[in-house]
């Protein structure tokens, strides 16, 4: 798996979000709809994220790590992985520690289970720790012009969802950067339950018992 892939899915959530609050009225089709990719954005999330758990707690040293990031923030602004305005040296210091590879113009930080791949966890977690708090910030925004625009119960019970999930999504994530040895080992542990637990909550708001 590649970063870009984490940060596609949380990007995409952010721009929901600001779609959302671009509207006029919250109430109808359209903000249904919104509310609707949210969540299957959200779920395709939590399968990418469970499918590596535990996840790793290695780090580069600092000047790998801070190439890694400028990389990662990047993909994060832009919506691609491709390697324009980002300066030369700071892709050689990735590439000498974190094994960034090449797919013609595009940049790609792999995640894997050890050595540098695994490393390559933690600047993802911290830009996904750093960009999550505001967007639950922006669906708690959109709840409550949901009730005040006319309250409809399934986007309510929709919205309130995904910031229940959304939270799991944090909890789990500041979890996995515990340092404490006894947290950590609960955390590999719970990892997996939790995000199992965004996918159950998902497939009941689609009504889809069978997945």
């Amino acid at each position: 798996m590649y970063a870009v892939s984490l940060l596609r899915s949380v990007r995409q959530i952010e721009v929901h979000a600001s779609q959302i609050l671009e509207m006029r009225m919250l109430s109808g089709f359209e903000t249904e709809l919104r509310l609707l990719q949210t969540q299957s954005t959200l779920i395709d999330l939590a399968e990418l994220l469970r499918s590596s758990t535990p996840l790793p707690a290695d780090q580069h040293k600092s000047h790998v790590e801070s190439a890694v990031m400028n990389i990662l923030k990047h993909q994060y602004k832009t919506f691609s992985p491709a390697q324009e305005e980002l300066r030369t040296e700071v892709i050689d210091t990735a590439r000498q520690g974190a094994e960034i590879e090449y797919g013609g113009s595009w940049l790609f930080v792999p995640l894997g289970e050890d050595g540098a791949q695994a490393k390559n966890w933690n600047p993802v977690i911290k830009i996904l720790q750093q960009r999550l708090p505001e967007i639950v910030s922006d669906f708690n925004q959109i709840s409550h012009r949901i009730q005040t625009d006319g309250g409809e119960k399934r986007l309510n019970r929709s919205c309130k969802n995904i910031l229940e999930m959304l939270e799991v999504l944090e909890y789990t994530l500041d979890r996995s950067t515990a340092t404490n040895g006894y947290v950590s080992h609960r955390t590999d542990h719970n990892q997996d339950n939790l995000l199992k637990s965004i996918e159950r909550e998902i497939t009941v708001l689609r009504g889809d018992t069978d997945a």
